[in-house]
C-alpha cells in the first residue's frame, strides 16, 4: 500500500484462476474510500478456494524501535504482511514512518492494549491480532516480538514452511514442567492490580493474591472440564489458517477458563491444541521442551531469556531455527546490525 500524490496505490496480488499463475496490479482509491477492507478480504483467497500462500507476522513491540524497523525491513517480502501491535502505554510512536518504510509487505496496525506482564492482556492482544489477520486468510501465521530478528532469508522460510504445509509449529514444555506450574491457572491471580503503579491497587492485589493462594492451599480451585489437559510452552509460534481460525472461535473458552490466572499466554494455545486434533499436526509431537518444535533460538540457560550477543553471531547462523529472540540495542547493537547486513544482502542478490 502505497501514498501517492492523488490518493492511495493498492498493489493486489491476482491468481488467475485457469491457470494458476499470479499476476500484479493496482488499483488507486481516494483519500476518502472506505472500502480497502473489502478489497482486501476479497483478494485474500486463491483459485482453490484456501487461504494465499502468503504469511501474516503478528509482532508485539513496546520498545527498542531501532530493532522494530529492522525487523520490518528484513520481513519486507510481497508475499508477507506486517501486523503491528505498539503498546498503548507508548506515546508519540512514528506510526507514518513505519507505515511507508515498507516497499513490499502490508502494513497493518492493530488495536492497541496496555500490555502487562504475567495479565490476561497479552492474550487478549494475540487474540485481537489473530481475529483481524484471519479476517483476510494466510497460508502460516507467526507471532513474533518487535525484539525478534529472522536467521534465514525470506525464500527460505516461504519454501520450508511450503514443505511443511499443514503442520503447526507450537513447543511444549514437559508434563512435569506443566505440573510445576499448575497452580498459574488452578489458583486465581490478580496480575493486573499486583502490577499497578498505585500503591493502593498494588496492595489490594497482593492481598487479594494472598486469600487466593491460601485457598488454593486448602484445596479450593479452579476446576475445568473432566478430561481437559492443561499444556504449557512458549507463546510464540507459528501456526497454519486452520488452527488460527480455531483459536479465534474459542475465544469464549479461552476467556472462561484463563481469566485471573497468571501468564495465559504460555497456555491458551498449548492447551487447546493438547485437546484437538491438532495435536496430530504437530511438527515435532514431543513434549520435551525443544525450540525446534516452535523454530525459535531462544536461549533459556545463560538469561531470562538471554540477549545475544556479536560473539553469538556464528551460533545464530548456525542454528536450524527460523527466528531468534532476544536482541537489546543496550545491550550489544553490533549483533543486529551483523545479522540486519547479512540478510540485506542476501534479499538483495
Amino acid at each position: 500500500l502505497h501514498r501517492g500524490g492523488t490518493g492511495l496505490l493498492l498493489d493486489v496480488n491476482f491468481f488467475d484462476t485457469l491457470h494458476g499463475g499470479a499476476f500484479r496490479t493496482s488499483i488507486i482509491l481516494s483519500r476518502n474510500t472506505c472500502f480497502l477492507p473489502l478489497f482486501m478480504v476479497y483478494f485474500s483467497k486463491n483459485a482453490a478456494g484456501g487461504t494465499k500462500v502468503r504469511h501474516a507476522y503478528l509482532i508485539m513491540a513496546h520498545n527498542e524501535f531501532d530493532i522494530l524497523e529492522k525487523l520490518l525491513r528484513l520481513l519486507d517480502d510481497e508475499r508477507n504482511d506486517l501486523y503491528i501491535h505498539i503498546d498503548k502505554k507508548v506515546k508519540d510512536f512514528p506510526f507514518e514512518k513505519f507505515r511507508v518504510m515498507v516497499r513490499h509487505s502490508g502494513v497493518f496496525f492493530t488495536e492497541r492494549f496496555d500490555v502487562r506482564w504475567g495479565d490476561l492482556s497479552l492474550t487478549l492482544c494475540q487474540l485481537s491480532m489473530l481475529r483481524q489477520a484471519t479476517g483476510i486468510g494466510y497460508r502460516y501465521y507467526h507471532l513474533l516480538s518487535g525484539v525478534d530478528l529472522p536467521l534465514k532469508s525470506n525464500d527460505a522460510i516461504h519454501a520450508f514452511f511450503a514443505g511443511h504445509d499443514g503442520e503447526e509449529f507450537v513447543h511444549f514444555c514437559t508434563d512435569e514442567q506443566t505440573e510445576a506450574v499448575r497452580s498459574r491457572v488452578e489458583q486465581y491471580h490478580f496480575m493486573r492490580l499486583r502490577l499497578s503503579k498505585k500503591l493502593p491497587e498494588r496492595a489490594l492485589g497482593y492481598g487479594l493474591t494472598a486469600g487466593a493462594k491460601l485457598l488454593y492451599v486448602l484445596g479450593f480451585r479452579r476446576r475445568w472440564e473432566e478430561g481437559v489437559r492443561l499444556a504449557y510452552g512458549s507463546n510464540w509460534c507459528s501456526i497454519t489458517h486452520a488452527l488460527a481460525s480455531y483459536i479465534v472461535e474459542m475465544e469464549e473458552w479461552i476467556l472462561d477458563h484463563f481469566r485471573l490466572t497468571c501468564i495465559s499466554d504460555e497456555h491458551y494455545i498449548q492447551t487447546l491444541v493438547e485437546n484437538s486434533a491438532f495435536r496430530q499436526r504437530l511438527y515435532r509431537a514431543e513434549k520435551d521442551d525443544n525450540y525446534l518444535a516452535n523454530l525459535r533460538h531462544i536461549d533459556w540457560k545463560r538469561g531470562n531469556p538471554y540477549v545475544f550477543r556479536s560473539a553469538d553471531f556464528d551460533e545464530l547462523m548456525a542454528s536450524p531455527c527460523f527466528f531468534a529472540r532476544k536482541f537489546s540495542t543496550k545491550v550489544d547493537g553490533e549483533i543486529i546490525d551483523r545479522i540486519y547486513a547479512y540478510f540485506r544482502k542476501v534479499e538483495e542478490a
